[in-house]
């Protein structure tokens, strides 16, 4: 299972972009900076949180606007 989730600087989960199985190989995903409810988010600092089977990556990014 793959998870790929963007969380705000409280680390409220704002937008889940994949949440499946994959087949092993390379992917890529892009985000369009709304929630998960459709709403344009503000510019500012959010975190990209990937996790497969037990890893888990985190990354720090900021939208500009």
């Amino acid at each position: 299972m793959a998870s790929l989730t963007i969380h705000d600087i409280s680390g409220r989960l704002v937008r889940t972009l994949v949440s499946r199985v994959w087949s092993p190989g390379e992917y890529a995903v892009s985000w369009d900076g709304t929630s998960n409810g459709g709403r344009k988010l503000p510019g500012g600092v959010y975190f990209l949180r990937l996790k497969v089977g037990d890893s888990e990556a985190n990354r720090k990014m900021l939208m500009l606007e």
